[in-house]
């Protein structure tokens, strides 16, 4: 999955319109697929309500509300302008009043009768207000619009982002609109998966208004790895496939204090595919899985340095330090010796001096 950042969505609009998808065509594409969604979620709604922006994602609400008109019910506006400030709005929300001259409309702006009244019929509001151009917090005066939108406890459908948010970051910074349900346009934003701006989206969706993968996958920022793309990228394993082909995995941590902390970066190398996993820790963890097959370290006695060097001899790589308080000095003779193969330092091995005796030629992780 694809995601773009607020200037990626700009670069991908013009980028669309030299392959001959104006701005019209895309906002047209993209208010028919909102309001094809707000009929999915709620089929038995009969009064919505838009709230329209100044932007091209105001235009998708104008053009959602023509759309539903056109499918017989009840629609209302909440505009904070009736003045768009982009040409595609504009004739957008021309076509609409052309064809529903009497929609009742209210100020969004003003905490008026009217706009009360509007909500309060509501069975469903679609937030066209922002869009993913915003930078800064917004005002008083829509952070009151969204205290009203709440106190009518009516679902929210978003166009493409919550209002409030900025569609890049994880922070949320000032008052936000949550919404009950997203509706993401051309491609997911990395404030969707971002915690903890990602609960504002409630559950979402992307439409990707028809616009080649290859022109949208040129303006992406990143790719989100998904359990469906996950499948693709991880290898498959051969017939004859064993533990050790599986790959072998050593974790190296859990103090007495801290025992879980090994125990789940093991669990989890086990349930990424490993199929070898050796969890050295001062103690077993008394919820180790079965699966997991434990060495006793750091320990004094005979056997027990033997005991750790065939344990990293058969591994492929090492996580060492989640929940660790060993002596460094151990930590180091064990890191020296590691040579090329992959290793993740964490927690208690995020010391200085051992970092530089794990520096190698291998890929080194720090955490």
């Amino acid at each position: 999955m694809k995601l773009l950042r607020a200037r990626d969505v700009a670069a991908l609009d013009a980028a669309a319109e030299a392959v001959g998808l104006p701005p019209d065509t895309l906002m047209d594409r993209a208010g028919r697929a909102v309001a094809a969604t707000a009929l999915r979620l709620q089929p038995q709604a009969r009064r919505i309500v838009i709230l329209t922006g100044p932007g091209n994602n105001g235009g998708d609400g104008y053009v959602c509300a023509a759309e539903l008109v056109r499918r017989g019910l009840a629609v209302s506006l909440l505009e904070m302008t009736d003045a768009p400030k982009t040409e595609p709005a504009a004739r957008a929300r021309t076509a609409l009043l052309a064809m529903a001259p009497d929609l009742p409309r209210a100020a969004a702006l003003e905490a008026s009768d009217a706009a009360a009244d509007l909500l309060d019929d509501a069975d469903l509001v679609v937030d066209a207000l922002l869009g993913a151009g915003l930078a800064r917090p917004v005002g008083p005066e829509l952070a009151a619009l969204f205290d009203r939108v709440r106190g009518a406890g009516v679902p929210v459908l978003a166009v493409d982002v919550p209002s409030g948010l900025d569609a890049d970051r994880a922070a949320v910074e000032g008052d936000v609109l949550t919404a009950t349900w997203t509706l993401q346009l051309s491609a997911a934003k990395p404030a969707s998966l971002l915690a903890p701006a990602r609960d504002r989206y409630g559950a979402w969706w992307v439409d990707d208004l028809g616009l080649d993968p290859a022109l949208v996958a040129r303006h992406a920022v990143a790719d989100a790895i998904g359990r469906t793309s996950a499948g693709r990228v991880l290898p498959r394993r051969r017939g004859d496939a064993h533990k050790y082909r599986a790959g072998a995995v050593l974790v190296v941590g859990g103090s007495p204090r801290y025992a879980g902390a090994a125990e789940l970066a093991a669990r989890a190398a086990l349930r990424a595919g490993a199929g070898y996993v050796l969890l050295a820790a001062a103690e077993r963890h008394p919820a180790t899985w079965p699966e997991l097959v434990h060495l006793p370290w750091p320990v004094a006695g005979p056997g027990a340095a033997a005991d750790a060097a065939l344990g990293a001899a058969r591994a492929d790589v090492a996580v060492v330090g989640p929940g660790l308080e060993a002596d460094e000095r151990l930590l180091a003779e064990l890191l020296a010796d590691w040579g090329p193969r992959p290793l993740l330092l964490d927690g208690g091995a995020l010391r200085p001096a051992l970092v530089r005796v794990a520096a190698g030629d291998g890929p080194r992780v720090l955490t």
